[in-house]
């Protein structure tokens, strides 16, 4: 607390310890022509006192703190074949667990230990941190119509496919958001050097 604040812990109660978070990545990139790049990076976090804001059954609201472990990798790559046609991907994977978390509170616990006593907690050690999917990616195509057809002031199209993996809306894995994927599109057209038309549409096959 700021002093200046004329806060007293004593008086308000106990404090979560501020956040650490240690966290390593290697990776390598490579140009292997003019027509495809790519890189990837595996990556480990320790993130300790992670801060969870939830609501009680009385809807007060509650922050519970909790360390966990994170291990993943990146994938990236682009293709350009033609000077008028591209195509990007990328693509994660995550592993993440909570090494240490009691969860009290929160109206998941409340379904799952309706008599959970006042200061008990949930052990959710083990288990997957809430909103975190396992799997993430994407893949998009953008084809230069201008440059295709010799139109000089230039016009495109672009598609993009999003994938969203399964996640979890609790920190005990018991409500579930199954994966999806969402597609988006955009196209454009510049009618001269000052003016250009574009348009776009996402989420298309909601």
């Amino acid at each position: 607390a700021i002093p200046a604040a004329g806060i007293n812990p004593s008086n308000i109660g106990f404090f979560t310890p501020r956040q650490a978070l240690t966290a390593y990545e290697v990776g390598f990139k490579q140009q292997v022509s003019d027509k495809l790049n790519y890189s990837i990076a595996v990556y480990t976090m320790d993130w300790e006192n992670q801060t969870f804001f939830d609501l009680s059954p009385t809807f007060v609201a509650v922050y519970l703190p909790g360390d966990s472990r994170t291990k993943g990798v990146d994938f990236e790559a682009q293709l350009k074949p033609t000077d008028w046609f591209e195509l990007g991907t990328a693509l994660t994977y995550s592993d993440v667990e909570f090494t240490d978390f009691g969860g009290t509170g929160s109206i998941a616990a409340a379904v799952l230990a309706p008599g959970l006593a006042p200061g008990v907690g949930i052990d959710s050690k083990g288990k997957r941190p809430r909103y975190i999917p396992e799997w993430t990616g994407s893949l998009s195509g953008k084809v230069e119509l201008g440059k295709l057809i010799g139109y000089e002031p230039g016009a495109f199209v672009r598609l993009d496919a999003l994938y969203q993996g399964s996640f979890f809306i609790d920190n005990f894995e018991f409500q579930k958001v199954e994966g999806y994927w969402k597609l988006n599109a955009r196209a454009g057209v510049n009618v001269n050097d000052m003016f250009a038309i574009e348009l776009y549409g996402n989420n298309l096959t909601n």
